[in-house]
């Protein structure tokens, strides 16, 4: 999660490994924010992840390669590890490369996708933009249990698109072993 205005670009790195363990690296000094992506990095050229996502094509990918530009670190193992669920498999926008046909009434989000799938955990009532405005708060507030509880909060709703994300991934991956 980030933005690319502000004093950082990146302040949640949230990974879910395929047997459902999660490592999250959370960023409370803005200064510390090269370090934390210079770590990612290193993980990403050791590991060689596919990194799954849903819809990060058109936020959460380019918030991280601007957020890599800007402290001049390498994208090209970044550009190749992402798999994003929505653009090269539920919506392609291509119908010889559709893997996938869902009849959605309406929304296609990661919230909707999972409940159309059968996900019924309920999730933290936070959006991305609410995540951004609760960081800047977690950033200006003194009070260490105030700044905890924001802090807290911030990595449930990062846990709970780990979650759904892991989840859209397994049930389509279930429709293809059933229906190859």
């Amino acid at each position: 999660m980030g933005t690319k205005n502000g004093p950082f670009g990146i302040f949640i790195l949230g990974i879910m490994s395929p047997n459902g363990k999660i490592h999250q690296d959370f960023l409370d000094d803005p200064n510390d924010e090269k370090i934390m992506l210079e770590r990612f990095l290193n993980w990403v050229e050791e590991e060689r992840p596919i990194l799954v996502t849903y819809s990060s094509t058109s936020a959460d990918k380019p918030q991280l390669i601007n957020s890599f530009k800007r402290f001049n670190l390498p994208v090209d193992s970044l550009n190749k590890a992402f798999f994003d669920l929505y653009y090269d498999c539920i919506n392609t926008q291509k119908k010889e490369n559709q893997y996938i046909f869902l009849p959605m009434p309406n929304s296609m989000s990661a919230k909707d996708i999972p409940q159309y799938l059968g996900y019924r955990k309920t999730d933290p009532k936070i959006r991305g933009l609410d995540a951004l405005i609760m960081y800047n708060k977690f950033l200006k507030e003194r009070n260490k249990e105030a700044k905890l509880k924001i802090k807290k909060k911030l990595l449930n709703y990062n846990k709970a698109d780990l979650k759904r994300t892991k989840f859209i991934f397994d049930k389509l991956k279930e429709l293809f072993d059933a229906h190859p």
